[in-house]
């Protein structure tokens, strides 16, 4: 009995392992849904139905779905939990993936060993912003008027931990211990509106096309960007680091994450595909007119190289704006 029970779990073993290799193999024979773990419209929204839109060829219909909700965490654990077959994935970045667990210890799930990492394929950098009406037109001005009149101005954050509100605690911490006084909302959009509306006076944003529009309007001004050096969207603002806080930096990643045990074949396929997205100009130049920065060349282990990095560089910074 004791070899006929091995000999069948050996049977079912080799099915089974059959089984996977032909679900690998025909790959994908279904639609794939990307989980977009906040509301649409931002920042995680726009590139998620780029990068989906442009698939259609070599993995057929990709449908996104946003999962919004504890700062992104809802819909990052939804994929985590998912099969490990490819056809649910996450559209995640530094706020899912480096801000978030740094923030949370008890967080739901692990940011490396939940996930196999596909690509980490665009960046983007954030806008320093104020409204219009507030009288400065660059980092020196805002930080000379915030040493002025402590506690009077105040910024918004699309929400606890999001790349929004660590870089203005960063700003803040490097301009010389600066006292603006943080306005949490809840995502990009209402916290927008009220920068346009006069009702708060600065925030740090993703640079989208939206954003842009609102600085060439002249409902907001935009006064610095966070990138290492200027961008191409807008190449006549200045970054932080060369209107004086040397060094300062702040970037998002975006990357596609699918479930822990996800067949290495299918993880492969889904970076190669996205390379051959990212070697078409027409594709490129939809990601930058929208404020993406295209990253070619991300094999899986360079982009979990490239996630760690970011892990090690924001661990500090987070430990000591939580020490504040």
């Amino acid at each position: 009995m004791h070899r006929r029970t091995l000999l069948s779990g050996i049977a079912a073993g080799l099915i089974l392992a059959q089984a996977n290799v032909q679900a690998q193999e025909t790959y994908p024979n279904k639609p794939i849904k990307l989980v977009i773990p906040s509301s649409p419209g931002g920042v995680h929204d726009i590139i998620a139905r780029l990068w989906a839109d442009k698939m259609q060829d070599g993995l057929g219909t990709v449908y996104v779905e946003n999962k919004s909700g504890a700062g992104s965490i809802i819909g990052t654990v939804e994929v985590a939990r998912a099969q490990p077959d490819g056809y649910t994935l996450l559209l995640g970045s530094n706020t899912t993936h480096v801000l978030a667990p740094l923030q949370q210890t008890n967080i739901a799930f692990h940011p490396i060993n939940d996930f196999e990492l596909a690509s980490v394929f665009a960046t983007t950098s954030l806008a320093l912003l104020v409204k219009a009406d507030l009288p400065v037109k660059n980092v020196q001005e805002l930080i000379a008027l915030a040493k002025k009149e402590p506690n009077k101005l105040s910024y918004a954050h699309a929400g606890l931990g999001t790349s929004t509100h660590v870089t203005a605690e960063l700003f803040k911490k490097v301009a010389g211990n600066l006292d603006i006084v943080p306005v949490p909302y809840r995502g990009m959009g209402p916290a927008m509106l009220d920068v346009v509306s006069g009702r708060v006076d600065v925030m740090f944003a993703n640079i989208t096309a939206q954003i842009v529009e609102f600085h060439t309007s002249g409902k907001m001004r935009m006064i610095a960007v966070t990138a290492p050096e200027r961008i191409d969207i807008v190449p006549q603002i200045a970054t932080v680091h060369e209107q004086g806080l040397a060094g300062f930096a702040s970037q998002s990643f975006f990357g596609l994450y699918a479930p822990a045990k996800t067949p290495a074949p299918i993880v492969a396929r889904i970076n190669e595909l996205t390379e051959k997205a990212l070697a078409d100009e027409t594709f490129r130049k939809k990601l930058a007119d929208a404020g993406y920065e295209p990253l070619r060349g991300m094999s899986p282990a360079k982009s979990a190289a490239y996630m760690k990095a970011e892990i090690d560089k924001w661990r500090p910074i987070m430990a000591s704006i939580e020490q504040k």
